[in-house]
């Protein structure tokens, strides 16, 4: 009896560390997460995500051409009024999630960024404000491998028409130092 109990543990322990095996190798696989959208008569947008750096075919993880379900309605209840969290601990939370913000925006890497569209206010100074006020965006940024920029102002009509389409990968076990960083330096011991 002892035997087949050991047996048990032993195919046990060697699944759950095959299983954590598994999930490891998942996690430092890259993502590629694409947007695709437009805006005009009908606006739609879909993302996608595809495993391996997108060599495998793409995940729908959204798309707005597809018919929603109806959701059911449930009764409101009237929601517990919390205390809100003072001291030292929501400060230190406060200023260290810039830095975990940008931590994390370091692990994402842009492939492709392309917007082509038109748009009008109806009134034509509006319109050249807004325009105006995107000029040194559209202009002024240096040049980069994979971003297009191309919008015209319409200055006869009120429109907004353009296509969109926005490629990032990121590998997932990357994202963790940042949040264990953060994790460490708010909840860690008290300096």
């Amino acid at each position: 009896m002892t035997v087949i109990l050991w047996l048990a543990l032993q195919i046990l322990v060697w699944g759950v560390l095959a299983l954590l095996t598994a999930i490891v190798l998942l996690a430092a696989l890259p993502l590629r997460i694409a947007l695709t959208g437009e805006a005009g008569a009908v606006a739609r947008l879909r993302v996608t995500i595809g495993l391996m750096g997108g060599m495998a075919p793409g995940l729908v993880v959204y798309d707005s051409a597809r018919p929603r379900k109806p959701r059911k309605k449930k009764a409101r209840k009237k929601p517990k009024r919390r205390k809100g969290r003072t001291g030292k601990g929501s400060v230190r939370l406060a200023g260290e999630f810039p830095v975990l913000l940008r931590g994390l925006l370091r692990q994402i890497r842009f492939e492709e960024f392309r917007l082509q569209g038109r748009f009008g206010l109806g009134d034509p100074a509006d319109t050249g404000t807004v325009f105006g006020m995107l000029s040194p965006i559209l202009y002024g940024l240096p040049a980069r491998r994979g971003v297009t920029i191309a919008l015209a102002p319409d200055f006869d009509t009120a429109c907004l028409d353009g296509q969109l389409r926005a490629a990032l990968r990121i590998t997932p076990i990357t994202l963790l130092p940042p949040i264990l960083r953060f994790v460490w330096r708010v909840f860690g011991p008290m300096r």
